[in-house]
């Protein structure tokens, strides 16, 4: 059986950058982080500025959370820094925060490109939010530190999870790419007008 499209775009991925930072692969932590300053690129209830823009630049471009601390000024910031980071603020003010806001939305596809999943009957939905759920299941699976889950790639996650619950159960929800392609035949067949 050939590999999705879905999963090929998850795990082969472009360099991105964003405010001319060069962005690393969006994992749960960036996530977790945009979340936290309720980034409006994550939480859509506000427009996007070039400020938030430069916050999502300087988390998604960081290796570690002492990083994204660090940069974000949660933690004590150098002299240096601080002069640096006004500096790149100050470039910035020439970019386009549309152009730039498009350069995030093209980084976020790369890496949250999603398996097809059959509907649940809603009878056993998980509580929990599925970013926890996702690292657990990593976790438990691998024995790996939590620090190294979630500095995965997310679409890596996601399809490695989807693994173990296949090599544990013996069952899958992901759809076939000869399934998808079933559904949009039938799809455009029941389309088009009578």
């Amino acid at each position: 059986m050939t590999p999705s499209a879905a999963f090929f775009e998850s795990v082969i991925n472009v360099e991105h950058t964003l405010c001319r930072l060069k962005l690393r692969p969006l994992c749960l932590a960036h996530l977790l982080w945009l979340y936290a300053v309720k980034s409006p690129l994550v939480e859509t209830e506000r427009p996007v500025t070039l400020a938030d823009l430069e916050i999502a630049a300087l988390i998604c471009s960081s290796r570690s959370e002492a990083q994204i601390a660090l940069r974000l000024g949660v933690s004590k910031q150098s002299l240096f820094l601080r002069a640096r980071l006004g500096l790149w603020r100050l470039r910035n003010s020439k970019l386009d925060s549309r152009t730039e806001a498009k350069r995030f939305l093209a980084y976020q596809e790369d890496y949250i490109a999603l398996p097809e999943t059959e509907e649940s009957n809603g009878e056993d939905e998980v509580k929990l939010p599925w970013l926890l759920m996702h690292a657990a299941a990593c976790i438990a699976a691998t024995g790996w530190k939590e620090s190294e889950v979630y500095f995965l790639p997310l679409g890596r996650l996601l399809w490695l999870n989807m693994a173990f619950g296949y090599l544990k159960t013996g069952k899958s929800t992901v759809i076939s790419e000869k399934e998808l392609n079933a559904r949009e035949a039938l799809k455009s067949l029941y389309s088009r007008p009578l």
